[in-house]
């Protein structure tokens, strides 16, 4: 290659760098931001205008990542956003909303003799506790999202589940995804094994279900195993009751032949219990 030929290659290469930030100055300047949103009821969409005004900004230095982040630390309600440029000069920008996952309200727990003595004990002989509780001072019905982050209070009671916290402080923007999503995993295995649910409460990293039977698990163990012993525990109960008559189970006396009234899902054995004969 010659001297003149590089010297030609080396004056294009600049001359074509200045004509990129020519054309990206001038075609993706900012002059219009159309702002929409879907589910976000935690600011207003006036608001959100005066915050996303990108007008006389070029759209190739934007960063989403950043402005993303902003706006969910300001406004938790906030989950995701789309940035799109349209032509000529318009900035659409697409806010999408957390998704409603659970309920959380505050309870306290009634502490009497019996309770404290239960309590204290870890054996596997543990009962599972009918849990007594009262209205804490808050008595604010929280919304959290599939992943433990509280992003609302509601004062409607909808089809999600109520998840009673005992003797824990909830907030807005506070994150508990060890609460939230492994209850939400246990509750959505045992809706499988048509076992029906009327109340949940969780005490530190503990779940107790109302249910039938009653139903305790750990929320910081191994949830497959805790919940394969549940289905197998449930299969052996069906098959065994199977054989005696509805009439006949609370009148006869082996314990195998009671329906169970409570499961303690804590153990590597799970504990058992059946219902007293009458």
């Amino acid at each position: 290659m010659s001297i003149k030929g590089l010297k030609i290659k080396v004056a294009i290469v600049p001359l074509t760098i200045l004509a990129f930030i020519l054309v990206t100055a001038i075609f993706l300047q900012i002059n219009s931001v159309n702002v929409e949103v879907l589910k976000v009821d935690c600011v207003s969409i006036d608001q959100l205008k005066k915050e996303l005004n990108f007008k006389g900004k070029n759209y190739f230095l934007l960063n989403k990542g950043q402005i993303t982040e902003a706006l969910k630390n300001k406004h938790v309600c906030v989950d995701s956003l789309n940035l799109s440029y349209r032509l000529p000069n318009n900035l659409d920008i697409k806010l999408f909303g957390r998704e409603p996952k659970a309920l959380l309200k505050e309870k306290t727990l009634v502490v009497n003799p019996s309770t404290s003595e239960i309590m204290a004990s870890s054996s596997a002989d543990t009962k599972l506790l009918d849990l007594e509780t009262q209205e804490s001072s808050d008595s604010s019905i929280y919304v959290s999202d599939g992943f433990g982050v509280i992003y609302s209070k509601t004062e409607n009671i909808s089809d999600l589940p109520l998840i009673e916290v005992i003797n824990q402080d909830l907030e807005i923007k506070n994150t508990i995804p060890e609460l939230v999503v492994n209850t939400l995993s246990i509750l959505e295995r045992i809706k499988n094994m048509s076992v029906p649910v009327t109340s949940v409460k969780v005490l530190g990293n503990q779940l107790y279900l109302g249910s039938q039977p009653k139903l305790k698990f750990t929320l910081s163990n191994d949830l497959d195993r805790q919940t394969a012993s549940l289905q197998l525990i449930l299969q052996k109960d069906k098959m065994r009751l199977s054989l005696f008559p509805t009439e006949m189970r609370l009148t006869l006396d082996s314990k195998e032949k009671r329906e169970i009234e409570m499961i303690d899902l804590r153990f590597d054995k799970p504990v058992v219990v059946y219902i007293p004969n009458k």
